[in-house]
């Protein structure tokens, strides 16, 4: 019911408001999802010209999981069924393998890099340098709201003169263009959680 709702959604929004409303599909991560739904889930972001956000090479319970189930990574198993291309957003990468950065390169998949929470976690990429140089492409990621801006919230009340300082106001968020096509200005924002 979740990807029907989604689909809906997108068909009714997708580039409403001058093209500032567009849909992504995000079935979360990869050991959690049956085939049949992932291939519907690209089948339709084929279909409406969207992305698709998935986790995937992020801990070690994945890697657990998927081997179990399927005898392959994340994305080893994706590829084996055609389903890794470039609409796909691949949170962490943490745990990717030389195998799956060089399939994620051959693919188009793109990686949301998350530095702060992959340190919170006490994880890395294994090699940022070797994304770039299979051409990855990687963005910057905050991984989850408001986890990830309550820090930086914080840290500038504290400079604003802590407790009693001014209110922070929500127009310190600017959206910050990403994703395939992205023009900069307020096009084709990308908010993956």
């Amino acid at each position: 019911a979740g990807l029907d709702t989604a689909l809906d959604f997108i068909r009714h929004h997708h580039g409403a408001h001058g093209g500032l409303v567009n849909g992504l599909l995000a079935p979360d991560r990869v050991e959690t999802c049956t085939r049949p739904l992932l291939e519907r889930t690209m089948a339709a972001a084929g279909e409406l010209d969207c992305p698709v956000r998935i986790h995937m090479a992020q801990g070690k319970f994945e890697l657990d999981v998927m081997d179990h189930l399927h005898g392959a990574t994340g994305p080893q198993w994706l590829a084996r069924h055609g389903l890794l291309n470039d609409r796909l957003i691949a949170p962490h990468g943490t745990y990717a393998t030389d195998v799956d950065v060089a399939l994620d390169a051959e693919n188009g998949v793109s990686l949301a890099h998350s530095p702060l929470v992959a340190a919170r976690m006490g994880s890395v990429l294994k090699s940022f340098a070797s994304f770039r140089r299979a051409r990855v492409n990687i963005g910057m990621a905050t991984d989850t709201a408001p986890s990830g801006t309550t820090l930086i919230r914080l840290l500038s009340k504290q400079e604003m003169g802590g407790p009693q300082g001014p209110p922070i106001s929500l127009d310190w968020y600017q959206p910050i263009p990403a994703g395939r096509g992205s023009r900069g200005g307020r096009h084709r924002h990308c908010c993956w959680w």
